[in-house]
């Protein structure tokens, strides 16, 4: 795990000390080391964090034995030992004994082809010497970030936003699209970001850049479809990839822990591990003491002792909140999701403090197998659309919905708040967003929108603390077999993430294993800004620069406060929507960059980000 980064200039040779600066401001995800590759018009460096192969013939960038292919990467590959294998019998030599290696090796061997034979999780930028070609790549599902800027005369890439920025390649003008976006759902649509002219490169597609400037992005992975034949029941199949999965995580040579949530996701994660090691396995939680739903104690404690773990708690206070949050929205580059970012920063600054550097999650059980409430009105409606037997099943799932929280999701798509706190002259121009109601449908806009948002997090955060942050569950294996299920296998009678429950059932304590009651990472961040922090939002929300950027509705957020202050409802996660857009803009200023924004007479309009000439489908 570690930070790439680099520059590919075409109208004179590219200067290494713009690549300096930007490792230098990434020199968090890759404390043990750097180095630095320079030839025709390519330069590129490297800031290592050791997991496989601590000796310095695993130093990044790395070349094959015949010096044609050189790489900076950032990631693991899971099967890189079955492909030294393959490689070593057909003639290439190895120095290391990692994974970076077998990269350049493979693209020797078999072109941009290798890229299907992959598996891990993975970002890196490899320089072709012999055809003076750049390929820039990222891991099927987007565990692991890629940024690029484009401009006439360069090219340039990076793990984080901050590096570009500390390059003075970037000036750090807003892009109001993606921060529309981010208070419309709690993150932005994949592929730009916000700042202009910052593109990620999307996930499973390489890009191709030539000496003279041609920049191409293609796939070389997609989502397989949803079956439309119910077939047998793949509970046993899903749980000889999971078992594969958990033993390919476990690969490393440094201290290795895990997360634990007491949810059904992470537990199963914990479980996997347990029975593949005789070493007794390090477990981190967070728990609050505002109250039993934000406490998951009774869960968390079921698997701990059930598989022996040496477990430790973090315990975040509305102070602590304070003190690190603005940090936080640092890190993260751009805000997402919601307020549970500020207990996943403390997790892992305590998974650190243990000594552990590589930390296994259970993120992507959700969004495969259709584990949360908002997809069983999707689900219902499909079934409902089959007949038949499907009137049960779609009964079922409505039931374990409920009425209220029925009228919640259907409340949701006709107020769609998020929408209405945006500035007027925003919300014109946004298009309110709305989960699918087709259940196929939705899964995929998980997979492929919300849970990068989620992934961004995880790699920002854990990187932050020089942490490797590795998910099982979105083995390459895994995805695939979870995305080509039929849609009955992951709901039944009203029971969400079926299959995984029946996969793993024999795994977990039952009463982990029976859960319904799905709460992701519940922070008092409402209770917080209720009271002892009360005085801290309303600063950031009442900010001049906050209330002038034109991004926000200020005297409806202002009444959304007050309503929520009374008590007469919790609206702390909607708010902290517009208290992370404030401090994003305070970094801003405080990193010296005007927050510039294209207007016209009546406000901002929305810039555009072109394609990054991505083929059609």
């Amino acid at each position: 795990m570690c930070g790439i980064a680099g520059i590919a200039q075409f109208d004179r040779p590219p200067d290494q000390a713009v690549v300096k600066a930007m490792t230098d401001a990434l020199i968090h995800r890759g404390p043990d080391g750097e180095g630095f590759f320079s030839r025709d018009f390519v330069a590129f460096g490297h800031r290592r964090l050791k997991i496989i192969d601590l000796s310095e013939a695993a130093k990044q960038p790395i070349s094959d034995a015949s010096g044609n292919a050189v790489v900076t990467y950032n990631g693991e590959i899971y099967n890189y030992r079955d492909l030294r294998e393959t490689l070593s019998a057909r003639g290439h030599r190895f120095i290391s004994h990692g994974d970076s290696e077998v990269i350049p090796a493979a693209y020797s061997e078999w072109g941009d082809s290798f890229l299907e034979r992959l598996h891990g999780m993975f970002a890196f930028a490899l320089y072709d010497t012999r055809n003076r070609r750049l390929v820039l790549a990222r891991d099927r599902i987007g565990i692991k970030p890629l940024y690029v800027v484009r401009k006439k005369n360069f090219i340039a890439f990076a793990s984080e936003i901050k590096a570009f920025i500390a390059a003075g390649l970037l000036q750090g003008s807003p892009n109001p699209l993606a921060i529309a976006e981010f208070i419309q759902r709690g993150y932005h649509q994949r592929g730009h970001s916000w700042y202009e002219g910052v593109y990620e490169l999307e996930p499973g597609h390489y890009a191709t850049v030539s000496a003279t400037g041609d920049f191409r992005v293609r796939p070389f992975w997609r989502l397989p479809p949803a079956s439309s034949d119910i077939g047998i029941d793949p509970a046993a199949k899903l749980r000889t990839v999971l078992e594969h999965a958990a033993s390919s995580h476990l690969q490393s040579d440094v201290p290795l822990g895990a997360q634990l949530s007491g949810g059904i996701d992470s537990s199963s994660v914990v479980a996997l591990l347990s029975t593949q090691r005789p070493e007794r396995l390090k477990t981190f939680s967070v728990y609050f003491r505002e109250g039993p739903w934000y406490d998951e104690r009774p869960f968390i404690e079921e698997v701990s002792r059930a598989y022996k773990t040496e477990h430790h708690y973090t315990v975040p206070t509305a102070s602590d909140a304070q003190d690190v949050l603005g940090r936080v929205i640092y890190v993260l580059d751009e805000p997402l999701s919601g307020p549970g970012v500020i207990p996943i920063y403390l997790l892992f600054k305590n998974v650190r403090a243990h000594g552990v550097i590589v930390a296994n999650g259970g993120q992507g059980g959700d969004e495969m197998f259709a584990g949360y409430h908002r997809h069983l009105l999707p689900y219902a409606l499909s079934e409902f659309r089959i007949g038949g037997e499907g009137w049960h099943n779609g009964a079922a799932a409505l039931r374990q919905l409920g009425g209220k929280a029925l009228l919640y999701v259907g409340a949701q798509r006709v107020l769609t708040p998020g929408t209405r706190m945006l500035h007027r002259n925003l919300r014109r121009q946004v298009r309110p967003f709305r989960n699918s109601l087709r259940f196929n449908d939705l899964l995929r806009e998980d997979l492929t929108g919300y849970l990068p948002a989620l992934l961004q997090i995880e790699d920002r955060l854990s990187m932050e603390w020089s942490l490797e942050s590795r998910v099982p569950l979105l083995d390459d294996s895994v995805i695939e077999l979870a995305a080509s299920m039929h849609s009955r296998w992951k709901v039944r009678g009203g029971v969400t993430k079926r299959v995984f429950r029946d996969a793993v059932h024999d795994l977990l304590p039952p009463k982990v294993l029976e859960r319904r009651d799905k709460r992701g990472i519940p922070t008092p961040f409402g209770i917080w800004i209720r009271g002892p922090l009360r005085e801290y939002a309303q600063s950031i929300l009442t900010d001049p620069m906050v209330k002038s950027s034109g991004f926000l509705d200020a005297a409806l957020v202002e009444r959304l406060f007050k309503w929520h202050c009374s008590g007469i409802s919790d609206l702390g996660g909607m708010l902290f929507r517009p208290i992370a857009v404030g401090l994003w803009l305070q970094n801003l200023r405080s990193l010296g960059s005007a927050s510039r924004q294209k207007t016209s007479g009546n406000g901002v309009v929305l810039a555009k980000p072109e394609p990054m000439d991505l083929p059609a489908s």
